[in-house]
């Protein structure tokens, strides 16, 4: 059926039982469409050009859409399809990428970058810091509407719980993330650039004394944490290596044989093997623990991801423990810290307890050319700091039979 349209001519039209539709002389194409409830349609027919096909274009419905509005929709369509372009064709492309566009959320995002970066040796930290701080608070934003403020909110809560450089940590995770989207033609930039560090870190410089050394070493076994915990916090002492390192100790990594423990590229911060020589004393401490049957790679296994403790779980079970120690606002970080200041105070030289301690080699020298591992200087060193740590507690016997003694 053809007819002029008008407003009143639309508004009377009713179909009795079967739909009907009503081409308008006025624009060829454009279709009012009426079923038998009474719902009234505005589509235009047209074809593209080069194409036989004849295709359709919803415009809406009336009166919503009136008279005039779709008489200017369908021009406007029909004038793309001239010139070749499918104004139905687009708008299923337009719905599609938004759909895809909704769908991409924060969260889909960083599954896909922890799946990337499998290998990445601080991985188990992106991933806490994704599930506990970034995912609840704007995983489920689709990328392309994340903004500064929703990154920026992430941190809110860390700070306001006291905990600063946490929220720089968390941060920063957020900013890795960000580029890498970037990077991968997901985002034109990223929201994150240029926020600041929100909590201004100043380094520690906390050392035990050889008197709260002594103090912690005799009463941390009797403290109320896990029991592998006063280990691992003897182990950082002695050894002089960062916690996460001792915590995820394998049986792999240690011949006590040779008295060597080492460390995988994998596992280090610096991503180079790291050989650490093993005084008695840490002998003692692994001993017990090596010969225990039963247990998995991991010497140290815990309830947490993958078996290995975390380090917050770590610095928790040394907050656990510090009343029944007796020594304030101290972390396993300190224990490390105490390790290699002690070496400082007993005279060996600056390069060996860098060469102990794993850090980053700056000159360019050291780093290429100066392959010589410091074995013999470096196991010195660590005998001296564990010779040193006996005499602290009067006697070598008593020292292993404390290092050894676990709480039942």
């Amino acid at each position: 059926m053809k007819a002029k349209l008008s407003d009143s001519l639309c508004r009377g039209l009713k179909a009795q039982t079967d739909t009907i539709e009503v081409y308008d002389t006025m624009v060829p194409g454009l279709v009012l469409r009426v079923t038998s409830r009474g719902v009234k349609s505005w589509s235009v027919r047209y074809r593209v050009r080069g194409n036989k096909k004849l295709d359709r274009y919803t415009i809406g419905e009336y009166p919503f859409k009136g008279l005039s509005e779709a008489r200017e929709v369908a021009i406007g369509v029909k004038n793309a399809a001239r010139s070749g372009v499918d104004p139905a064709a687009e708008r299923r492309e337009r719905r599609q990428a938004a759909s895809e566009k909704a769908a991409l959320t924060v969260r889909v995002v960083a599954d896909r970058y922890v799946k990337v970066k499998k290998d990445m040796p601080s991985l188990r930290h992106y991933r806490s810091a994704f599930d506990l701080h970034i995912l609840p608070a704007i995983g489920d934003i689709p990328l392309a509407d994340l903004r500064r403020e929703h990154v920026a909110s992430i941190t809110t809560g860390i700070l306001a719980a006291g905990h600063g450089q946490a929220a720089n940590k968390v941060l920063a995770v957020s900013k890795a993330l960000l580029s890498w989207a970037v990077d991968q033609g997901l985002l034109e930039a990223s929201p994150a650039a240029g926020i600041k560090t929100p909590h201004t870190y100043r380094p520690k410089e906390r050392a035990l004394s050889d008197g709260e050394v002594a103090k912690l070493w005799g009463s941390i076994n009797g403290a109320p944490i896990r029991p592998e915990f006063p280990i691992i916090m003897k182990l950082i002492l002695v050894t002089g290596q960062r916690p996460g390192e001792v915590a995820g100790m394998t049986r792999e990594e240690v011949s006590l044989g040779d008295a060597l423990w080492i460390i995988p590229a994998a596992r280090m911060k610096a991503r180079r093997e790291h050989v650490v020589p093993l005084s008695k004393l840490a002998v003692s401490l692994l001993r017990p623990v090596l010969e225990q049957e039963g247990r998995s790679s991991l010497l140290f296994q815990g309830p947490m991801m993958d078996g290995q403790h975390e380090a917050n779980v770590i610095a928790g079970a040394a907050s656990k423990a510090q009343e029944h120690v007796g020594i304030p606002k101290w972390t396993p970080h300190d224990l490390r810290r105490s390790c290699l200041t002690g070496l400082g105070r007993l005279g060996v030289d600056e390069l060996i307890i860098s060469r102990v301690a794993s850090h980053a080699i700056s000159s360019v020298t050291a780093r290429v050319y100066n392959r010589h591992a410091y074995l013999a200087e470096k196991r010195a060193a660590l005998d001296r700091w564990a010779a040193h740590l006996e005499g602290l507690l009067q006697g070598g016997s008593e020292i292993v039979s404390l290092a050894t003694r676990r709480q039942a």
